[in-house]
């Protein structure tokens, strides 16, 4: 060896002579520190000799590793570790190679403690930064071999545990002198990853990391909990691993463990900690930016047809774990909408194979649908209020409607809508019932299927209740006033009257129209209670929130004895939700009056019809008759209107209800009104045509023929125009509502020989206006006989022939019907 060292140069022997000074006699002795001392600043002071300084410390220590020289070893690498951290950051260089070179031969050695000092001194030269980029360099036996020691099964215990925490150190290493170099070995390669990752897992024991304080990613490079332990440390390189990946790297991290978990069969393994460890590492570590990534990832499983259904149900268990973790105000955009896209495909896919799977896989199935739906509420429940509402709506959207056949996937995606809604906190509802959202929630009231018509009335109970109010109301009760009711008395809030204004009286009418559904059950209807009464709490501050209900009061009653079909039990669930509903308003309204007459109707009910009273009940006497309830038992409306009239409600607006306005153009509002809102609702309104009554015209001229407009005024002045500007005056106005209730009353009261002497005009009457038509038409006409005479007398005579003999009558022109 020293025949090959030596040469013509004369600074040879004088940096041997240095690295030989090192070593002492007997190797229990250890490094020479003087010497060692003398040899760093021969190095500081010559740094164009560390290559050969390096050759050779790595010929001896290559020498002692062969001759079984273990001390002498220790000692040579201690003076490389030295040396490597001595040289100037531009130098080292030209002593890495020989380290390296040496770190090999030490990890080839069968010896487990040369492997663990390999490790070291590998870790130490990690930690130097360099300059420059040391793109020529390859690491490809290191990560082998430390991945290697990371599954090592020595066994002696201590040893092994030594030897895998020397890999994952030697490993982190490798890691850190290439992540962030572009021009070194790329660590992000595949067959790079596949091996530093199942290393990694391989050694996390979520039972050995319940010490840690939470979950999120601790402060990289610290001493956290026992460092010794190789479980910990691995936790920690496969965090920093991840805060390292970009957005083209993180695939190659996500393939290699989620081919480890089905290596090992994690997903079948029960409580699946590793997996859920392993994903919440990953999330709480990854850039926020890349979370969808990893969602993605487990989405792209759950297609995968190697799956069987059990572990579809483990993996969306752990999606439903791990999908809200880095999700924040800051997440919007067409990913969200992806992921949710993803959720409610995979919901779906559930839905229609429910038939393809056996009983002994129900169980299963039912894990997956519910992993899913927590999965979609804990992702929704980090979005914002107004994501949310977006995202019900984007929902809302694939729910397939009139459709008996999508009975399913009507059920499962108003199950996934109902999820979203729990996690959404109500404000005001202009924001939260968007006009899409609204119409279709309204829709699928309209559903077949009574579960998915539950499912709508209970997510618009969790939408509209802003007080918490919904369990005290889940039941029908004559005394709300002692519930304890939240929010109650409302103040008053401008967006929520335009709310009511706008959409509260057509809400009404949908739920008016499916209480006549016979398919209806004693829940269905307890839900209904529950969905008005919060929408009334919640809009009591409004005057017409008041008259809404107390039309929906006179619709369900009328409900309850006119419809025939409906049965028993649910017409009297109705009569009991009717005079909740007045109970209700008793106790919004603040009225004396209407608390002494539902306190009359309470008695009167309770003596002689107990089951029209809350609760409900599934079965009644079957001797009950509910087709003729008694008149003292029923809600009289009209002593109802005016108790709010006299508790300062304007009533009269009920009279302007759209569903009280008549498609005919010719007929009187105020009396088709009046006919709709009397009790006796089932009569016909008069078929006359009151044009005007005492000279004013009420209905636009312009396109009725015989009605004759009213001249303009001839006054133009200055004074005209500021009093048509400002309006009618008060005592104008109330002159005319006088006079339209002197009106209703006549239309209302009077015979039909006073109401045809009042609406009387000057002109023929209907039956001369015949008669002059008639004789105006002749029937018959002269037709001459040109062809076909069998008489030859009459061949120019002309003969009467009916007009009616013709092949065409209707094409005969009646000119002197015509005026010009």
């Amino acid at each position: 060896m020293s025949s090959n060292l030596c040469c013509c140069s004369p600074c040879r022997p004088t940096f041997r002579k240095h690295v030989d000074n090192i070593y002492p006699s007997v190797p229990e002795e250890g490094l020479v520190q003087t010497k060692m001392d003398t040899l760093v600043y021969y190095a500081a002071r010559s740094p164009e000799k560390l290559d050969r300084i390096g050759e050779y410390l790595e010929q001896r220590i290559s020498r002692d590793i062969y001759r079984n020289r273990r001390g002498y070893v220790f000692i040579g690498m201690e003076a490389m570790d030295q040396l490597i951290k001595s040289c100037h950051i531009n130098t080292i260089n030209l002593f890495a190679e020989s380290f390296l070179k040496t770190v090999q031969k030490l990890l080839e050695s069968p010896d487990p403690e040369l492997q663990i000092l390999a490790s070291q001194s590998f870790k130490k030269f990690s930690e130097i930064k360099e300059d420059a980029p040391s793109y020529h360099r390859s690491y490809n036996f290191f990560i082998e071999r430390f991945a290697q020691m990371c599954h090592s099964d020595y066994p002696d215990a201590v040893l092994r545990r030594e030897l895998r925490l020397s890999g994952l150190q030697g490993l982190n290493g490798v890691i850190r002198k290439t992540v962030n170099e572009d021009l070194a070995e790329n660590i992000w390669d595949p067959k790079h990853m596949e091996k530093i990752v199942p290393s990694l897992l391989y050694n996390i024991d979520p039972a050995q990391l319940e010490g840690r304080g939470d979950r999120e990613t601790p402060d990289l490079g610290t001493s956290i909990g026992d460092a010794k332990s190789p479980c910990w440390v691995a936790d920690e390189i496969l965090r920093e691993l991840v805060q390292s990946a970009s957005f083209g790297s993180i695939k190659a991290i996500l393939r290699p463990v989620l081919q480890f978990m089905q290596d090992h069969d994690l997903w079948d393994e029960s409580g699946h900690p590793r997996a859920t460890h392993t994903f919440e590492a990953i999330m709480y570590s990854i850039h926020m930016d890349l979370s969808y990534k990893v969602i993605d990832k487990l989405m792209s499983e759950l297609d995968l047809p190697t799956n069987s259904l059990v572990q579809k149900a483990s993996i969306a268990i752990v999606l439903s774990q791990i999908i809200g973790i880095g999700v924040g105000d800051s997440t919007v955009g067409p990913a969200v909408l992806e992921i949710i896209n993803d959720l409610l495909k995979q919901l779906k896919k559930s839905a229609e194979k429910e038939k393809t799977y056996d009983q002994s896989s129900s169980n299963p199935k039912q894990l997956l649908q519910h992993a899913l739906l927590d999965a979609l509420g804990q992702y929704a429940s980090k979005m914002p209020d107004f994501q949310m509402i977006e995202i019900m709506t984007f929902i809302l959207s694939k729910v397939p409607h009139d459709s008996r056949a999508d009975h399913e996937q009507q059920l499962i995606l108003m199950k996934a809508l109902f999820c979203v809604a729990e996690k959404h906190t109500p404000t005001l509802f202009s924001t939260t019932f968007s006009p899409q959202l609204l119409t279709t929630l309204m829709r699928l009231l309209q559903a077949p299927d009574q579960d998915v018509r539950l499912l709508v009335l209970q997510t618009f109970q969790i939408l509209v209740d802003r007080h918490s109010n919904r369990e005290k109301l889940a039941k029908p009760t004559l005394e709300p006033r002692n519930m304890a009711l939240e929010g109650y008395p409302n103040k008053f809030n401008r967006s929520d009257q335009i709310f009511v204004q706008k959409s509260l009286f057509n809400v009404f009418q949908h739920f008016k129209r499916v209480l006549e559904e016979q398919s209806n059950t004693i829940e269905f209807i307890e839900a209904i209670y529950t969905t008005c009464a919060l929408l009334h709490i919640e809009t009591s501050a409004t005057d017409e929130s008041a008259l809404y209900l107390l039309d929906l009061i006179e619709s369900v009653q009328g409900i309850a004895i006119k419809n025939m079909n409906l049965s028993t039990e649910n017409r009297f669930a109705l009569h009991a939700i009717a005079i909740c509903f007045l109970s209700l308003l008793a106790t919004t309204v603040q009225s004396t009056e209407l608390d002494v007459y539902l306190d009359g109707i309470v008695q009167s009910r309770d003596a002689k019809a107990p089951h029209m009273l809350p609760p409900l009940s599934e079965e009644y006497h079957p001797g009950l008759d509910p087709n003729t309830p008694e008149e003292d038992i029923l809600i009289d409306s009209i002593q109802v209107r005016e108790a709010l009239k006299n508790a300062g409600k304007d009533v009269q607006r009920m009279d302007s209800l759209p569903r009280r306005k008549s498609p005919s153009r010719n007929s009187w509002p105020e009396q088709r009104e009046q006919y709709l809102n009397s009790n006796s609702s089932s009569r016909r309104p008069s078929t006359i045509s009151s044009e005007s009554v005492n000279g004013v015209d009420y209905h636009s001229s312009c396109s009725s023929p015989g009605i004759i407009r009213k001249p303009f005024g001839e006054d133009v002045s200055i004074a005209a125009f500021k009093k048509v500007l400002e309006g009618p005056s008060q005592v104008e106005k109330e002159a005319e509502v006088a006079r339209k209730k002197e009106m209703q009353q006549v239309y209302l009261n009077a015979t039909l020989e006073e109401i045809m002497i009042k609406t009387a005009k000057d002109g023929p009457e209907l039956r001369d206006l015949l008669n002059d038509v008639f004789s105006r038409v002749s029937f018959s006409e002269l037709i001459p006989l040109t062809t076909d005479a069998r008489d030859p007398e009459e061949v120019h005579e002309p003969r009467k022939k009916s007009i009616m003999a013709c092949r065409d009558p209707y094409n005969r022109l009646f000119p002197e019907l015509f005026m010009y």
